[in-house]
């Protein structure tokens, strides 16, 4: 049961974080926007920006890119078929195959669900109304992505960078933390959750550099923080190997050295006999010491990257 009291804790959970607020204020502005325009349907306006505000600019761009890359598909493939043969279920069936077609030619796989959405509502829609209808989904749709990335973009854009070096060092004292206990007390680790923070570390890595490329975050990536992340794929790998042994170790001279150099205390080795088993762990072992220690010096040398 929670403790009472805790109102830090409680604040935590009951707070209305910024990507709300800006989302909230993303969709009454652009659906105020389109009111001025006078367009019919407003709520597609609404429903682009929600689609598009993200946790970072960049994912807004990109999202917002691929919901206007769908309407327009959509829109002139539903177009150009709606005049040739409306009102034929086949010809519909083959345009939905054609605009399922040209998103796998291109890759543009993100958008291919929205774009078939789109081009069943013109192709459905009545005669005089298709291109009014297929140029006003175009609008509401470049209307609500353009305000959600504007808004994300002026009012406190996240901080891509900050959040990078953030979970490097974050990552880095969680796997220190488990090879301690995986060496020292033989616990239980749930590698699991390494794999994970290890991918939303690179998932980081990857947004950070498109922000670079497209001028919305500022620095640079040195060569230490591509290094940090080979080493720490490759700590997993080993991590994972000496889990699957599931013995608790005798370590080798210079596993017992880097034990004491990294975390600053003896290890007591334990009472049995060596097997060929504690010759794999320590070959491991040793790799993922020297990358422990590699890590920490890149990201001394490297902080502000």
């Amino acid at each position: 049961m929670r403790k009472k009291g805790n109102g830090v804790e409680i604040m935590t959970r009951y707070k209305i974080g910024l990507r709300t607020i800006k989302t909230g204020i993303a969709v009454g502005l652009s659906m105020f926007i389109a009111s001025l325009f006078n367009l019919k349907s407003p709520i597609f306006t609404g429903i682009a920006a929600v689609m598009a505000m993200q946790s970072s600019v960049f994912e807004s761009f990109y999202i917002g890119k691929n919901r206007m890359l769908g309407t327009f598909v959509g829109a002139i493939i539903g177009l150009v078929f709606s005049f040739l043969l409306p009102n034929n279920y086949l010809f519909m069936a083959l345009g939905v195959i054609v605009v399922i077609y040209i998103h796998n030619l291109f890759e543009w796989n993100k958008s291919l669900t929205l774009s078939a959405i789109v081009f069943l509502a013109i192709y459905i829609n009545t005669e005089g109304a298709r291109i009014p209808y297929a140029f006003n989904r175009v609008l509401d749709t470049f209307i609500g992505i353009s305000v959600s990335v504007l808004i994300n973009y002026l009012i406190l854009a996240p901080n891509t960078k900050k959040s990078f070096i953030e979970r490097k060092i974050h990552i880095f004292q969680t796997s220190r933390n488990l090879i301690y206990n995986l060496v020292k007390n033989k616990g239980e680790i749930s590698l699991d959750d390494l794999s994970n923070e290890i991918n939303e570390l690179q998932k980081t890595y990857e947004i950070y550099k498109e922000e670079l490329k497209l001028h919305i975050a500022k620095g640079r990536i040195g060569p230490s923080s591509t290094q940090i992340l080979s080493l720490l794929d490759n700590m997993y790998k080993e991590l994972d190997t000496i889990h699957r042994l599931d013995i608790r170790p005798i370590l080798n001279e210079f596993n017992t050295k880097l034990f004491k150099d990294i975390y600053s205390e003896d290890f007591i080795p334990q009472a049995r006999d060596n097997d060929e088993r504690d010759i794999v762990y320590n070959y491991h072992l040793n790799n993922i010491f020297n990358n422990i220690i590699n890590i920490d010096s890149l990201l001394k040398e490297g902080s502000g990257d």
